[in-house]
């Protein structure tokens, strides 16, 4: 089995993050099951993140619409930080492989590295997590293309209101 490093930087200023996303393929290429190392710095001054859910999937998943409310088990996440719900959703759905989540707050500066598993089917990228204190913003990578061609990329990524609770 391959194993693939993926770095992700997040960075905020107010309610704005930009998560700087680097990755490379490490192995046999897209014909074959692989892991995918994935490394979350957070680089804001002030805000942590809760858990991080993670997972590879199909083309046919997206974790949200922009300009629309967030599905229930985004908001949950993204008001209170428990993943549980928005990982059944996916599994429910068989169009996500395993997901992966994080455990405890990641504080500003500090690093965590998981990894995911990807296959030709499940060639897509998401992970979210709630940005503390907010009462229901969250940052995301939604359905970002797997690199299966040994190729670093760089994306960067905003944060998100969920609109599952009024901005007060």
């Amino acid at each position: 089995m391959k194993s693939s490093k993926f770095a992700a930087v997040a960075a905020a200023a107010g309610l704005s993050l930009a998560c700087a996303v680097v990755l490379a393929d490490g192995g046999k290429g897209r014909e074959s099951p692989g892991r995918f190392e994935i490394t979350i710095t957070n680089l804001t001054r002030t805000q942590s993140f809760t858990p991080i859910l993670a997972a590879a999937h199909t083309r046919r998943v997206a974790l949200f619409e922009l300009g629309k409310p967030a599905g229930e088990g985004l908001a949950l996440l993204a008001e209170s930080g428990d993943t549980a719900l928005l990982a059944s959703e996916l599994a429910s759905s068989g169009q996500v492989g395993p997901s992966v989540a994080t455990s405890g707050l990641l504080a500003p500066g500090q690093s965590i590295t998981l990894q995911v598993a990807a296959s030709p089917r499940f060639d897509q990228l998401s992970l979210a997590a709630m940005l503390i204190p907010t009462n229901d913003s969250f940052m995301a990578l939604d359905s970002l293309d797997l690199p299966w061609d040994r190729a670093v990329r760089v994306r960067l990524v905003p944060a998100y209101d969920s609109g599952s609770e009024p901005n007060d």
